[in-house]
């Protein structure tokens, strides 16, 4: 059995975009024009890593309270943490989040267990 721990980093966007569109000619011959609007999304992967902290032998966890600690060196200049909503047209957003991620895998590869759990980046 093994834990590994994966450090993610994603950049997600939502806005809307509006374009004329063609809709009739009229009886004077002045074209008409509808406004149609479409989501627009963004996504970027800002970081994703992922490696081992613990391995057990014999195929299972020994019984027991564990704490497992790790260091990691995050990336020079990655983004702040950020999130932000507002609405035009319709519902936006534009955010950066990251997350930490564990899991207990088996020797055959099955996944046991699973955590998540956000973190923030605050460069002063």
């Amino acid at each position: 059995s093994i834990i590994t721990i994966k450090l993610e980093g994603k950049e997600k966007t939502k806005f809307w975009e509006s374009e004329e569109v063609y809709s009739h000619t009229d009886s004077e011959g002045v074209i008409q024009y509808n406004t149609e609007w479409y989501p627009v999304f963004g996504r970027h992967r800002i970081m994703n890593y992922e490696f081992p902290i613990a391995a057990f032998n014999g195929g299972f966890v020994p019984a027991g309270q564990y704490q497992l600690p790790f260091s990691f060196q995050l990336p020079s200049g990655i983004p702040n943490t950020f999130h932000k909503k507002w609405t035009d047209y319709s519902d936006c957003y534009a955010k950066i989040h990251y997350e930490l991620k564990a899991k207990l895998q088996s020797s055959y590869g099955k996944e046991l267990l699973k955590f998540k759990q956000p973190f923030s980046i605050n460069n002063s």
